[in-house]
């Protein structure tokens, strides 16, 4: 429909959200991963932002499939809801990532060798406190693994 300041936006339902994306420069990255697929950017996003406050005019022509939902959007502080907008497609983007099974971040060989030594200092201590006669669930290669049952001080 039309914007009156740079950081107030009147549209239908079905264009807000390309104002909006267009707005925030963000365009390229929700088209890059294809969440227009899955997501709808103002409901899934903008609302979701502090700083972005909008009101509703639902709008009724007494036809059927004729009425729809006029937005008024207005932005508080352009920054702050840039910002929040690109943390909340990448929350989508992680959320996407998760549920097809890739892994969302990469581990440095430095945390990999920090995790294994913290491990081992665990089961040390666990060891050495005698309390490993009792099972022990330990997390092994994609299962669970159980230590063997052993009295305190034999190998």
């Amino acid at each position: 429909m039309g914007r009156a300041k740079d950081s107030d936006f009147y549209a239908a339902d079905d264009e807000i959200s390309g104002e909006l994306l267009a707005w925030s420069g963000l365009d390229d990255l929700w088209d890059e991963y294809s969440l227009g697929d899955d997501h709808d950017f103002f409901n899934d996003v903008v609302r979701d932002v502090g700083s972005v406050h909008w009101d509703e005019d639902e709008w009724d022509a007494d036809r059927p499939m004729a009425s729809e939902i006029n937005y008024s959007v207005w932005i508080l502080d352009a920054e702050t809801a840039k910002a929040e907008m690109r943390k909340g497609i990448q929350s989508l983007i992680r959320t996407r990532k998760k549920r097809r099974g890739e892994k969302t971040t990469a581990k440095t060989t430095e945390e990999v060798v920090k995790a294994i030594e913290a491990e081992v200092l665990d089961a040390l201590d666990h060891y050495q406190s005698g309390e490993a006669s009792r099972p022990v669930e330990r997390p092994g290669r994609g299962r669970t693994r159980r230590l063997v049952r052993r009295r305190p001080g034999t190998y």
